[in-house]
């Protein structure tokens, strides 16, 4: 939409409309390189709104990622074609903030206007937009729709047009995916290496569009985008009752996170369900909403309950694959059903969820009794999956605390979770799984009760105004060129790089064999192929261009495959194969490094004043230690470069993305062994750098050069983001340890830190990060005794390097950590500590700087009088004490940043300034474009020196052509150091102009124009716009470091999140609501140009303040929870890390059970009055007395007089934790029970219900509230079955009390038994935890079988047999019958008679056999008899003659299953050994025999054993050769099993079927045929019968056209041969 046609056709104008010029003037783009996406995003949201509110803005950019800016321009940008005025939207308290006069901000601290002007913007007029061509769209409506085929080389794309060609299709091609959006099968094809020869597109389908309104629900087309599904929700919930809608709005709720607005264009519903991915935010809740999938094949169309695909897990079968869904159905809620959906996220919008949920409930009328509920989780584990037997457990509850204690129970012990493999945390996801329950408890509950310019200032002067970005248009309209954006040059290639897979590893060997045989490829490119040095030394280790011998980290580079594409390349790179022998030690963590003593020299150390000394005579010491992790660059443009070889002297030129161009040049000609005068470094701009793109820069353009020199043709060289952040390192990981001494007051006198730093495996830039974290550890604070190491760890990781604030956010949330210990311990607040430790006079600093504090003290006074801290804190208080379950936070952290490079000739630049006879004037200078608005300050320098407006004057690139050694642009110094030498450069061309100037002083600036020349010197300038730019993007870059951006490896040192899937930066979603940045006024800086100062880094750490905040929050609800002890955070905070410190009886269910916790655990209620009752317990551990607490609604409390074991009580809060040290045991109802007196109480009550088991049912239901079930669960069962105790051997106990309300005293026939498993299914519904002790108890009848009589062996087989069928028994118990004795005496034969024949009756056999596969107990039956009667033909006659002919025939052919699959394994291992075809023959034909396998069969054997014993070339054309040369020497073995006609079509027909699916034997099938039937194989008359209708249907057309000129070849020699007999 960028592009316009002019008025030549090959001419292209680039349209600058409204969107594209107020993204630009008001700020919104740095580095430029997601301006495009940005524009793109905002066109498509004012085409559809074209006065969007807030709510559609935010949703339009959610998709959209920025590095640099922060988001707040983007979002003024996009505000000005916004209606409504933007305000907080806080409403909660019933106020706007535009309605407050006494607002917490003032007023003048809005959104300011004055860095743009909304009078220069041009009016949005939507008739001049670009659209997409309306006669193209009437032609694409008016024309016939057709099928569309397309075919590549290894892919055929079908579009139909119609649901029976669809269905046609599916059945042909069964296992090809429907692809609408390609948003699952994209990326599984793109980065999972999945492969799929034929795609199937129905989007065009209109069956699979339908959007209907039916009369109990609304219905769905499985194509319809997600964007469509959620206007359509949206207008059912504005058009239906709330009561109807509650299913449609919880579906809405998780459409409006569920990807970005762009996602939810293209992706379909249908697609979203039926790929059934443990992700899905949608599957959970449409499951647990009894939505209805509509599916269609060929010749059948059915409709199943979407809850049927989870209910086997991921390996569930329910859908066939020739089955499509067609539409989904949604039902409309009822009354008194309560509907929601939740999901917890790395980040709130665009991020896979950790763990998501959907629940429904539905009560009796009027009541607040369950009458259904479903819940369903995903994310958890590898598929969606229900709490069934807790939600049957729950039926018939009421919705009470009691409900919530034991459903969270049950949801923990039925759903279990398995060990993540890429470092996520179970306990977190189980802590997910209970809070969003217990949010849905909730929820229900509540609804069932219901900057300024000098005046003076001339106006053509530029400086100190809010100047827009130079390239700020061009970013916009996509005009900007990056790297991936140069034009192709001829005969260019493209690099993939292959990179290690270990983390410490001696390379054995590399094989290139395969790579080089790939189309395209070129040559594969090695340590060898590198002319001059492979190894650079800026420290005493060196960095690496190509491993040679040894990797030291997984992603080092080992070799580079050049291909005439990027796709060829990588299918190449993937061909390389790499043996390594594994190197120890592989050392990956700060803590292994120490234990191995693994670190890089230098060790730093900085001191000042006597620590030691000064520890002595301090009130208190604490000490502490906090791990931050490291951070991705994670810049919008990748590592790029292209290397241009220009054919003559060794001259190359380098278009590389880099910071540094002089260290590129420098790399390159050192590996290429030629002067640096041969390599020319081009740099227009960077899409982003944040320090990245320094070193390891020079090394993969080194790579680059090194296959250009070799190859002589241009290379390029695209890092895709999985192998940027593979192959390139980051922030470095810190582990800081400190001591701190301090006085009562709060001043801190003495600090002693060490801090141990992950430099990855070379030095790169860490040992100076290192100092840099030293220098700067003091923040904003005088501490007059100071000691602190630096240690920087050599591990195998890939090399971590510069990145924004270099060092500085670590040491410094390091120092903002010790310093809210202080508070803690002192009980003052921790503004109160920073200000008495604040630097308040002019002194040195523990560097020897001299430094004046008074701008510091007036930011801090500023902030804390604008931010309204002081009254923030006391609302945040209030808010807190009355939200249990929310709390807010607010942190204020003061920061001195030191600015400057501490080698002073990294603070030089150069400058070149040309003034042309036009007037015109070009401006290059040392300095890199990468988002900060260098380029554009140099051009207002230029501007306000030679006295001419901007528009004068043109940046062209930087280049080592035009300013040699440069320095880097880094350490917020590319302004500064470049800004004074364009200054200086302009000053000296005004001397020279003088003379003229003084001739004509009323000359125009044309006229004055006469030479050129080039100067050197250092300076900076400022642009406002620009810097608060850098300012807001800093910090937003630093929310991510401390909230968000976790990396996480395997303990191989892989790295998993390697991609934005699972990599979190912040996005627009993160941004803060009000996000007021303001310029402290008069503030003056002599030592550099224009009074100004760097800023580029500095803002970065102040992202720490979120941090903070965090914990002040988390602090909040320790201390509530009466939770004192000291807590440490690491950075960064995540979700995760803060639930885990919230601690609440939902994070304690989630301990291992092995650890002591109090027999009686409640549910955090809402605070309460409680009615105490006393009742007397004891602690065993401490032997403290101790009171327990009932409350109205039955809960019971415990009331301490005096433990220092315990947690402080408060009433109205329960706040128990698993980790109490005390075991309490309370003498209450339960605890006086022992087996008699249970034995006494269950026979008591059973004998007044009397025979009526449906009394008896009820009897036990009610004494479970009162007796101990769980703990008396074998007596309770055995007195239920056998009347009374049982004693070893299964005789009853003399001793004791009998019942004849039992199985063994009941008559023995099929309905009593029905009649008792009822009575056991009721009883473990309700009371889930005796499943296991039920099971456990058929277990020991079964072994006590012996001891039974004859009758109550019969009754307890037809009860096991029909609990077997209804799943309240697992057919594992069936193991309990293979006991030797019992089978030598024949009594589990008999037994299973009776079993199977009662489960039989109950199912069929088919069920049956599936039960008996799931515990692999189908293949042993037989051992029911002893050893010498273990015969198919024993165990066939014994069932068959006690009416169980069906189970004998299951067994017979599990038996005929088995010998096949042996007969298939030994053929393969002769054909393998080579063994003469003559005893193969005579081996299967004796096999046959002797397991009655049929000649059809056998041929099936023998083809599927033929095609598996080779490995196919995937060509076509090379295949059909290769096949009948294999096929050739096997016809001599099919020939011997080809006898009978059907034997020879069975084989055609496997031919058929094994051409068709594999599609490079497509071809060949014919010439297979013929090949069969000259050697007589295959006869005449099976190949004209399959040819005439014995054929499948897969690739029928293709394969009888193939066999049209053979058949009538056949036909006419059969003709012939007619003649001739007669």
């Amino acid at each position: 939409m960028a592009l316009q046609e002019a008025a030549t056709p090959e001419e292209l104008v680039f349209y600058v409309n409204g969107r594209k010029e107020r993204l630009a003037k008001c700020h919104g783009s740095q580095c430029g390189f997601c301006t495009p996406g940005m524009v793109m995003s905002i066109y498509t949201l004012l085409r559809n709104h074209p006065e969007p509110t807030s709510e559609q803005m935010m949703a339009a950019l959610a998709g959209n990622l920025c590095r640099c800016t922060g988001y707040r321009p983007i979002l003024d940008a996009c505000k000005t074609f916004c209606k409504e005025s933007i305000c907080c939207q806080r409403k909660a308290n019933g106020k706007c903030c535009l309605d407050q006069e006494d607002d917490l901000f003032d007023s003048e601290e809005k959104v300011s206007p004055s860095l743009f002007s909304t009078d220069e913007f041009q009016p949005l007029d939507p008739t001049q937009e670009l659209i997409f061509p309306p006669e193209l769209m009437r032609m694409a409506e008016n024309q016939p729709k057709r099928t569309l085929v397309f075919c590549g080389e290894r892919v055929m794309w079908i579009s139909p047009v119609s649901l029976d060609e669809l269905l046609d299709l599916k059945a042909a091609h069964p296992k090809a995916p429907l692809v609408v959006g390609n948003t699952t099968v994209g990326p599984d094809m793109k980065f999972r290496g999945m492969f799929h020869p034929v795609l199937i597109a129905p989007a065009r389908i209109p069956d699979l569009n339908v959007l209907k309104y039916t009369n109990d629900g609304l219905t769905l087309g499985a194509a319809c985008s997600l964007s469509l599904v959620q206007d359509m929700l949206t207008n059912a919930i504005a058009k239906f009752p709330e009561e109807k809608t509650r299913v449609f709005c919880a579906v809405l709720q998780q459409l409006r996170t569920l990807g970005g607005e762009q996602i939810r264009n293209v992706a379909s519903f249908g697609g979203n369900i039926i790929s059934r991915k443990s992700t899905s935010d949608l599957n959970p809740v449409l499951a647990a909403s009894n939505c209805m999938l509509n599916l269609a094949s060929r010749g059948q169309k059915r409709q199943i309950p979407m809850t049927d695909i989870f209910a086997d897990g991921v390996g569930n079968n329910t859908i066939t694959p020739e089955e499509i869904l067609v539409s989904v159905h949604i039902p409309y809620s009822r009354k008194g059903e309560y509907v929601s959906a939740f999901r917890q996220a790395p980040r709130r919008e665009n991020a896979l969820p950790i763990t998501n949920a959907g629940m429904r409930v539905l009560f009796e009328e009027g009541t607040d009794i369950i009458k259904d509920l479903s819940i369903f989780y995903g994310g958890a584990i590898s598929a969606t999956v229900c709490a069934k037997q807790t939600c049957s457990t729950l039926i018939g509850r009421h919705w009470n605390e009691q409900m919530l204690d034991e459903a969270c129970r049950l949801v923990l012990k039925e759903i279990a979770l398995p060990g993540s493999a890429d470092g996520e945390n179970v306990d977190y996801k189980k802590t997910l799984m209970v809070s969003f329950f217990y949010r849905f408890f909730l929820e229900v509950s509540q609804s069932l009760k219901t900057m300024d310019v000098e005046p003076s200032q001339c106006p053509q002067d530029s400086v100190g105004r809010p100047i827009m970005h130079q390239s700020g248009i061009k970013h916009a309209t996509g005009e900007a060129v990056y790297i991936d954006d140069l034009p192709s040059v001829d005969g260019e290639l493209f690099l993939a790089a292959v990179t290690s897979s270990r983390a410490h590893a001696k390379i054995v060997s590399i094989d290139t064999s395969e790579a080089l045989k790939g189309e395209g490829v070129f040559d594969v490119i090695t340590a060898h192929d590198v002319p001059a040095a492979n190894e650079f030394y800026f420290s005493d280790e060196p960095e690496i261009i190509f491993a040679r011998n040894e990797v030291i980290c997984v992603g080092q580079i080992i070799c580079a495959v050049v291909a005439d594409s990027v796709v060829h390349a990588k299918q190449a790179a993937a061909k390389v194969k790499i043996e390594y022998e594994t190197l120890e030690p592989v050392i990956l963590t700060i803590e292994e490094a120490v234990k191995h003593n693994s670190f890089f020299e230098p060790r730093r150390k900085l001191e000042q004043g006597n620590v030691d000394e000064a520890f002595e005579t301090v009130d208190n010491i604490i000490e502490g230690e906090i791990c931050i992790g490291g951070q991705k660059h994670f810049y919008m443009e990748t590592q790029s470069v292209l290397a241009v070889p220009k054919g003559e002297d060794k001259e190359m030129d380098l278009y590389v993305s880099t910071q540094h161009p002089a260290i590129i040049q420098e790399m390159v000609a050192a590996s290429l062994g030629v002067p640096a005068n041969r390599i020319m470094c081009h740099v227009k701009r960077v899409g982003g750098a944040f320090g990245g793109k320094i070193l390891r820069t020079g090394l993969l353009a080194s790579v680059a050069a090194v296959t250009a020199n070799k190859t002589s043709r241009a290379v390029r060289l695209i890092l895709s983001r999985e192998d940027d952040m593979v192959i390139t390192g980051g922030r470095h990981p810190f582990i800081a340890k400190y001591k701190v001494g301090f006085m009562n007051d709060g001043r801190i006198t003495a600090v002693d830190a060490k801090y141990y730093i992950n430099g990855g495996c070379t030095p790169d830039e860490s040992v100076l990060v290192a100092e840099v974290s030293l220098l700067k550890m003091d923040n904003a604070y005088k501490i007059p005794n100071l000691r602190c190491w630096a240690h920087v760890c050599k591990t195998n990781l890939p090399s971590n390097t510069a990145f924004r604030g270099f060092g500085f956010p670590q040491s410094g949330l390091v120092t903002e950590t010790w310093i809210t210990d202080v508070a803690d311990k002192t009980g003052l607040a921790p503004e109160k500590i920073r200000e008495i430790n604040m630097y308040k006079k002019n002194e040195q600093t523990h560097f020897k700087q001299n430094l004046d504090p008074q701008n510091l003290i007036r930011c801090w006074n500023e902030c804390m009088e604008k931010s309204a801290y002081y009254s923030r804190r006391t609302a945040i208080n209030e808010f807190n004490k009355q939200n249990y379950w929310k709390k807010r936070g607010i942190a204020i952290v003061p920061m001195k940043y030191p600015f400057g490079l501490g080698t002073p000739y990294l603070s030089q630049a150069a400058a070149l300034v040309h003034i042309y006879t036009d007037g015109s004037v070009l401006l290059t200078h040392g300095g890199i474009e990468m988002g900060q608005g260098i380029h554009t300050k140099m051009i207002q320098v230029a501007s306000r020196e030679l006295n001419i407006p901007m528009s004068c004057i043109h940046f062209c690139e930087t280049s080592t052509t035009t300013v040699p050694n440069a320095c880097a642009s880094v350490g917020s110094a590319g302004t500064d150091v470049n800004g004074m030498a364009v200054k200086d450069a302009c000053q000296t061309l005004l001397k020279r102009l003088q003379p003229i100037i003084k001739k004509n002083p009323t000359g125009t600036w044309n006229d004055w124009n006469l030479r050129t020349d080039i100067v050197m010197d250092v300076g900076c300038s400022i642009n406002p716009a620009v810097d608060i730019g850098q300012i807001e993007g800093a910090f937003v870059q630093g929310i991510g470091l401390y909230t968000m951006e976790e990396l996480k490896y395997s303990s191989e040192g892989v790295l998993y999140t390697r991609g934005p899937d699972q990599y979190k930066v912040p996005a627009v979603c993160d941004i803060p609501e009000q996000f007021s940045v303001s310029l402290l006024s008069s503030s003056q800086n002599p030592y550099a140009i224009y009074a100004s100062k760097g800023i580029g880094e500095a803002g970065f750490f102040l992202g720490c303040s979120v941090f903070f905040a965090l914990r002040d929050a988390v602090t909040g609800v320790r201390n509530e929870r009466g939770l004192k002890k000291t807590f440490a955070l690491k950075s960064p905070l995540t979700a995760e890390q803060i639930r885990a410190n919230c601690t609440d009886a939902f994070t304690e269910m989630t301990v291992p059970k092995q650890m002591p916790r109090h027999p009686l655990v409640a549910s955090v209620l809402i605070p309460i009055t409680p009615a105490r009752i006393p009742v007397s317990g004891t602690c065993f551990r401490s032997n403290h007395q101790a009171n327990v607490v009932t409350l109205k609604n039955g809960i019971k409390l415990r009331e301490w007089v005096s433990t220092p074991f315990c947690p402080e009580k408060k009433y109205g809060c329960i706040i128990h934790c698993w980790t109490a040290p005390c075991l309490w045991k309370i003498k209450n109802e339960k605890e006086r029970f022992d087996p008699t007196q249970f034995q006494d109480c269950i026979i008591q009550g059973l004998s007044e219900t009397g025979t009526d088991l449906e009394a008896v049912a009820k009897f036990l239901d009610a004494s479970g509230a009162k007796l101990d079930y769980r703990r008396y669960a074998e007596t309770l069962f055995d007195i239920l079955v056998a009347g009374g105790m049982l004693a070893p051997g299964g005789t009853l106990a003399d001793d004791m009390t009998r019942t004849n309300v039992c199985v063994f005293a009941a008559q023995e026939d099929l309905e009593t038994m029905q009649a008792f498993a009822q009575v056991f299914n009721k009883l473990i519904r309700r009371y889930k935890y005796l499943e296991k002790g039920f099971e456990d108890e058929v277990k020991k009848l079964l072994l006590f079988l012996k001891g039974f009589t004859e009758s109550e062996r019969n009754k307890l087989a037809m009860l096991t047999g029909i609990l077997l069928a209804n799943g309240t028994l697992n057919a594992s118990i069936l193991n309990s019958l293979y006991n030797e004795n019992l089978v030598k005496e024949g009594v589990s034969a008999a037994f299973a008679v009776k079993l199977f024949k009662s489960w039989i009756n109950e199912k069929d056999i088919n069920a049956v056999a599936v039960s008996l596969r799931k515990v692999n107990m189908d293949n042993r039956l037989m051992e029911l008899f002893p050893a010498n009667k273990q015969s198919v033909e024993h165990f066939s006659k014994y069932f068959t003659e006690a009416g169980l002919k069906e189970l004998s025939e299951y067994v017979r052919n599990q038996q005929s299953i088995g010998a096949r699959k042996e007969l298939q394994k030994e053929l393969q291992e002769q054909m393998s050994r080579g063994d003469p075809f003559k005893d193969i023959i005579l081996y299967v034909k004796e096999e046959m025999k002797k397991n009655n396998i049929s000649e059809q069969t056998v041929v099936t054997i023998i083809w599927s054993s033929v095609m598996s014993t080779v490995e196919w070339n995937k060509k076509e054309e090379l295949v059909a050769e290769q096949a009948i040369k294999h096929l050739k020497q096997y016809s001599p073995l099919l020939a011997a099993f080809t006898t009978q006609g059907q034997s020879e079509l069975t084989l055609l027909l496997k031919i058929q079927e094994y051409c068709y699916d594999n599609i490079h034997f497509m071809k060949a099938f014919q010439k297979i045929v013929v090949l069969f039937y000259k050697a007589e194989v295959l006869s005449e008359e099976p190949i004209l019968k399959w040819y005439k209708d014995a054929h499948l249907a897969k690739g029928k057309s293709v394969f009888l056209e193939q066999m049209k000129k053979f058949v009538e070849w056949l036909k006419n020699a059969e003709e012939g041969n007619q003649q001739l007999s007669s």
